[in-house]
Formats: C-alpha cells, sequence, structure tokens
C-alpha cells in the first residue's frame, strides 16, 4: 500500500483526495509495488523561500521541491515504525496559481501536474 499524506499551510483550495490519487497512480504505473509512505505539503511564499535559501542558497520561489528521504535526513537509519518513506514533495500554492493563469487552467489541476512531478523525480526520472 501506498500512504500519502498531505498538509496544507492555509485553507488552500485543492482536494487532499486529488493530490492522494495522483501520486498513488503515478508511483503504481511506473512500477511502485512495495509499501512507501509520501509526504505532500502546499505552502506559501514565504515558507517557500526559507526552504529555497536553506536547501538551495537561493531567495527564488520555487514551485516545488522534491526531498527523498536520505535527502533531509543526513543520518538516515530505518524508521522505528517500519515505515518505508520515499520522500516528500513541496508545492508553492501561489506559484500554482500564477501557473494557472498562464496556462488556463484550473489551479487543482496545476498542482496534480506538480505533484506527478515530484512524484517522478522522488523515483528518480528527471525532465
Amino acid at each position: 500500500m501506498i500512504a500519502v499524506s498531505v498538509y496544507k499551510q492555509s485553507n488552500f483550495s485543492v482536494s487532499s483526495k486529488k493530490i492522494k490519487d495522483r501520486v498513488i497512480n503515478t508511483l503504481v504505473s511506473n512500477g511502485v509495488t512495495s509499501d512507501f509512505e509520501v509526504s505532500v505539503a502546499l505552502l506559501g511564499s514565504n515558507r517557500m523561500v526559507e526552504i529555497g535559501r536553506a536547501y538551495y542558497g537561493d531567495s527564488k520561489e520555487h514551485p516545488i521541491f522534491t526531498f527523498l528521504e536520505n535527502e533531509t535526513n543526513e543520518h538516515f537509519i530505518e524508521p522505528p515504525d517500519n515505515v518505508n518513506r520515499l520522500g516528500e514533495i513541496i508545492i508553492s500554492y501561489p506559484k500554482a496559481i500564477e501557473e494557472s493563469k498562464k496556462e488556463n487552467k484550473l489551479v487543482e489541476e496545476v498542482i496534480c501536474d506538480l505533484v506527478e512531478h515530484g512524484s517522478l523525480h522522488l523515483l528518480g526520472i528527471h525532465h
């Protein structure tokens, strides 16, 4: 079973179920058959800039970050609860709004596309 947790920094208008479904469908369609946990966070501009500063050394608001579990935990050990954590996808909600206007799409569609993109990155598939 693939478990997906969704955290929203604010009351962002997007379906957690659609996000979870997109992550699961992307992983399964790319051969993931083991039990894994993936976290997805929707954050505001300030928090995204803080993360960019901490991990990339810039002040740019990135639309998405993906972190494999062992990238953010330098002393990676097997989790005591035996849950295999694949990683985390972090999305800028304000950037998704900007992108939705450019592409004439719903914000939720853009977020789900970003979630799919991030899921592929967690699997080592890059553009």
